[in-house]
C-alpha cells in the first residue's frame, strides 16, 4: 500500500514537485523502513527510485547536501541508486 502512495507521485507534473517534497518523501520512506527493520529489501525502493529518476537534479541536490550526506541511511540509498 506505501509503495502505491509514492507511485502517485511519479505521475505528478514535475513542475508541481519541489524539493520539498522529495525531502519528504525520502524522509517518510527512510523512517518507515528503518521502523520495519528493512533497507535493501524494501518495496519501497524501487517506487522512490523511480520518483527520484524523474527529478535527478532535485533529488542529488538534496541526497548530497551536508546534512544528508552524514546520515548513513542516505548512504545507504545512495549506494542502492548507484
Amino acid at each position: 500500500m506505501a509503495a502505491a502512495i509514492i507511485e502517485l507521485f511519479i505521475v505528478l507534473p514535475p513542475y508541481t514537485v519541489p524539493q520539498r517534497v522529495v525531502e519528504m518523501l525520502v524522509k517518510l520512506t527512510l523512517g518507515t523502513e528503518k521502523a520495519l527493520l528493512i533497507e535493501a529489501s524494501s518495496a519501497l525502493r524501487v517506487p522512490l527510485m523511480k520518483y527520484l529518476a524523474g527529478l535527478p537534479e532535485v533529488a542529488l541536490d538534496y541526497l548530497l547536501s551536508e546534512n544528508q550526506a552524514k546520515d548513513p541511511q542516505v548512504k545507504v540509498l545512495l549506494t542502492f541508486i548507484l
